[in-house]
């Protein structure tokens, strides 16, 4: 049972759990929240469609995976694909479940548009170059915009992080296609890296990186945010994803890049924090 714990631990992908997790905290408490019966939900709702998203990659993935990350659970043959199945079946059960409790707009948000795109990501949208990482992109963002239709129904008040989670997001899911290529080849799949080569996509993560630094000057401006928002978007964003551009394949890792943009990840919910100050 410990093991099979492990296993499915690995498979969740704790970072992005931890990840989506204090990103739904983050988001009621920029809403001023104070219902902890309601965040919980939430938390239960998003926890397990990251979960699920995951797992079903995995599944997906089984093959490129024993080429790209053959230390994954599934791909390595430590947990059975049957356990998993039924695990998501669970999951899925207990997903449902909660999410009938809140109100319909945030149950329809998710039954019409999440879902979906968790479901049809691997088969539908990663062989195309640049949807994939939309894709991705999008539903990291969509936990702002969820917490916010389950406290207000509506999505404008979290829609300023969600283009800053988007944009850091793309970036980083683009490194990562650059870091599996090898096996992204093998398997014909797609992705940028794959299509239009290791250089135009380096120019195209610079391209985005500017203009992630450009949409936060502007939400600077537009909302008038404080000066903490301008001090932590140059110190946790601007520069290490400068950075990152700039000298990757060049000096850098691709398995570096990705780590430093992981860090930026969570290093940009302190950023969004300070949209509230």
């Amino acid at each position: 049972m410990s093991k099979y714990i492990k296993n499915i631990v690995l498979t969740s992908r704790p970072l992005n759990v931890f990840i989506s997790i204090a990103t739904t905290i983050l988001a009621a408490n920029m809403l001023d929240l104070n219902n902890n019966n309601l965040l919980i939900r939430m938390m239960i709702v998003v926890a397990t469609s990251v979960f699920i998203a995951n797992a079903l990659n995995d599944m997906f993935d089984y093959k490129v995976d024993t080429i790209n990350r053959p230390n994954r659970p599934l791909a390595s043959g430590s947990i059975s694909l049957n356990a998993l199945t039924l695990t998501i079946i669970a999951m899925f059960i207990i997903n449902i479940i909660v999410l009938t409790s809140l109100n319909v707009m945030a149950f329809y948000f998710c039954l019409c548009l999440i879902y979906p795109m968790i479901v049809m990501y691997t088969p539908l949208f990663k062989p195309s170059p640049l949807t994939g990482n939309a894709v991705i992109s999008s539903i990291l963002g969509f936990v702002f915009l969820f917490v916010d239709i389950c406290i207000n129904k509506t999505i404008s008040n979290m829609f300023p992080p969600f283009i800053l989670a988007f944009m850091l997001t793309m970036i980083r899911e683009i490194v990562k296609d650059m870091q599996d290529l090898d096996g992204d080849k093998k398997m014909n799949l797609n992705t940028l890296p794959n299509v239009v080569g290791i250089e135009k996509s380096i120019y195209i993560i610079k391209l985005l990186s500017l203009i992630l630094f450009i949409s936060g000057l502007f939400l600077w401006n537009v909302l008038d945010l404080s000066i903490y928002y301008l001090a932590t978007f140059t110190m946790l964003i601007v520069l290490p994803t400068g950075y990152t551009a700039m000298k990757i394949n060049k000096g850098l890792s691709f398995s570096a890049a990705v780590d430093v943009l992981k860090i930026c990840t969570v290093a940009g919910l302190v950023v969004i924090y300070f949209m509230k100050l």
